[in-house]
């Protein structure tokens, strides 16, 4: 956890993304790595303070004060959907965009800071999925038809088994058909119907 906050603090991280619950069917996926609402810790050379919580009701967004030495304080916000099994989609689409939608607003009205950060488990499933998704969102706000095929080669060919399954690849066409209105007509929709790369099962 020390390493971790180092990594927040050398690069100047200002959102985390966590799309995972901690524990799922008693196994833990991910250690609390901030402290409770209101609580102070120190992970290494770091002081995290959580200052407070909004609790929408499907996801959480936290406000983090890092502190490092007496004077050098910034503020992370850690965006937290933990509605999202292990290996597989969530429940509905529209939650998911809904959640995917408040962080590209945020994401929209940050400057002057460094990457932000994504995680799930093991990184690569649901972590594969939100960026593909985000980056697709993106293209879409900009008039640029989404191509999903192409935009989970390109992961892949930077990080292995990024969209790790058949159902989280399919995932990815109903959040944008969601958030497209669920209309063919729309532009870049024909897109969406590439070919699927995937097999059950598949670690490509």
């Amino acid at each position: 956890m020390g390493d971790f906050w180092w990594m927040i603090w050398e690069k100047n991280v200002p959102l985390i993304v966590m799309v995972t619950a901690l524990t799922e069917h008693g196994k833990v996926m991910c250690d609390q790595y901030w402290p409770p609402e209101q609580g102070t810790g120190c992970y290494g050379t770091v002081q995290v303070t959580t200052v407070s919580c909004q609790r929408h009701p499907e996801y959480y967004i936290t406000t983090i004060r890092l502190q490092q030495g007496f004077w050098a304080v910034r503020h992370v916000t850690h965006y937290h959907y933990p509605l999202w099994p292990d290996q597989g989609v969530p429940q509905t689409a529209s939650s998911l965009c809904t959640f995917t939608e408040h962080v590209q607003q945020y994401l929209d009205n940050i400057t002057g800071h460094g990457p932000s950060v994504l995680h799930c488990s093991a990184g690569v499933g649901r972590s594969g999925t939100f960026v593909a998704l985000l980056w697709l969102l993106q293209l879409c706000a900009r008039g640029i038809p989404p191509n999903v095929h192409l935009a989970v080669q390109d992961l892949r060919k930077r990080r292995v088994m990024m969209v790790q399954n058949i159902e989280q690849y399919k995932f990815v066409h109903q959040c944008l058909l969601h958030w497209l209105g669920g209309e063919t007509s729309k532009p870049g929709c024909d897109s969406l119907a590439a070919p699927v790369p995937l097999h059950h099962g598949s670690r490509q």
